[in-house]
């Protein structure tokens, strides 16, 4: 065990000094010395390890959470349950498609950066289909439809991916591992 551990590989050695600590605390607790209190573990590793573990715990239900909130303000934006619930369809499936490009095509372990990347892809998923949506919207008011608003939209939603997708093309150059993952996710994404 080393300090760039991950949490899944710091757990069992925190189960392993955490019992240990427990026989010892009870020994102490029946003798002479039991008023020193209990002992506890405490390590920088395992430290993160718990950090680590609880965020990629919290993952799932923080995406949803987020996904409901998306549903929530494109409902507010748009006024409409059925186009609110296509685009929230959408920004699902862009993450979920995104998170499974990371741990499938790019043989990534869900670790902490993957944990907090479904959270990004959910933010970052709402942009477009929610200018698609509202330009929709202001078309079908206009007696057009969805071919007039992808027109209206298209440009500005392609730009926005190419500006994105160059940005993060200079992340991937990085030296640092964090960065050059997470150009990665923003291009995937």
């Amino acid at each position: 065990l080393d300090t760039h551990s991950s949490g899944r590989q710091a757990k069992p050695y925190m189960a392993s000094w955490e019992s240990f600590l427990e026989a010892k605390n009870s020994e102490v607790a029946e003798g002479p010395g039991k008023t020193l209190g209990a002992a506890i573990v405490s390590c920088e590793v395992f430290v993160r390890a718990e950090a680590e573990l609880r965020v990629i715990g919290s993952a799932l239900s923080s995406w949803l959470v987020s996904v409901l909130c998306a549903l929530l303000a494109v409902g507010a934006f748009t006024r409409s349950i059925g186009l609110s619930a296509t685009a929230t369809f959408a920004i699902f499936a862009t993450a979920a498609c995104s998170l499974y490009a990371i741990t499938v095509a790019f043989h990534w372990h869900f670790g902490l950066m993957e944990a907090v990347s479904l959270i990004i892809f959910c933010g970052f998923s709402v942009d477009y289909p929610l200018h698609v949506v509202q330009a929709y919207v202001h078309e079908r008011s206009n007696g057009a439809g969805v071919r007039q608003a992808l027109k209206e939209v298209a440009g500005a939603v392609a730009a926005g991916c190419i500006t994105t997708c160059g940005a993060a093309l200079f992340l991937l150059l990085c030296e640092i591992r964090i960065f050059t993952r997470f150009g990665q996710v923003l291009i995937v994404n």
